[in-house]
């Protein structure tokens, strides 16, 4: 992220073919994320107590979640999940969007969730039938999810803001 913010326009518009509009949102993100994040240290206490505070949400596999140390995913920060077509991907995520709204007890947050997907695969039946599953009631869950598709990257940066804006507003 940190080279990205100092690349130039012009680099991510010739060297990428990329344009201007695009190119202009890429570099405004990576910049916002730099003041957001920092580049510098932070005193290992302080990063002990994050860390010991650090929510995580089940995937409802004992298997996986020891993947993540034991308790599933960690919120805060970004968790990147990739495969093959039809490796369980979609499945997982449409999981996570159930498994949140279950209570912190069960593994959850107890909240809703904004979910962008990039690949056109939420299936709402999916979800309806995995909250049931779960004990959930399948039309309070699905209230609860927010979904938005996105068709780009610079669409993608502009979901991600107005997600945020979505979870401090509705508090999701």
């Amino acid at each position: 992220v940190k080279e990205l913010a100092m690349s130039s326009e012009d680099v991510l518009i010739n060297d990428l073919s990329i344009g201007q509009g695009t190119s202009q949102k890429i570099l405004e993100n990576a910049r916002e994320q730099l003041k957001t994040h920092g580049t510098g240290f932070s005193r290992g206490d302080t990063v002990d107590e994050k860390q010991q505070n650090l929510k995580k949400i089940t995937t409802g596999s004992d298997k996986v979640d020891s993947l993540f140390g034991g308790e599933g995913v960690p919120c805060d920060y970004i968790t990147e999940f990739y495969g093959e077509n039809s490796s369980g991907k979609s499945q997982t995520m449409m999981s996570l969007a159930v498994n949140v709204q279950m209570p912190e007890s069960e593994g959850g947050l107890g909240k809703g969730v904004a979910y962008i997907d990039t690949e056109s695969a939420v299936l709402t039946e999916r979800i309806a039938e995995i909250a049931e599953a779960k004990g959930l009631d399948k039309d309070e869950t699905l209230e609860n999810i927010f979904i938005s598709q996105t068709i780009d990257s610079a669409d993608f940066s502009e979901k991600v803001k107005s997600a945020k804006k979505l979870c401090s507003q509705e508090d999701i």
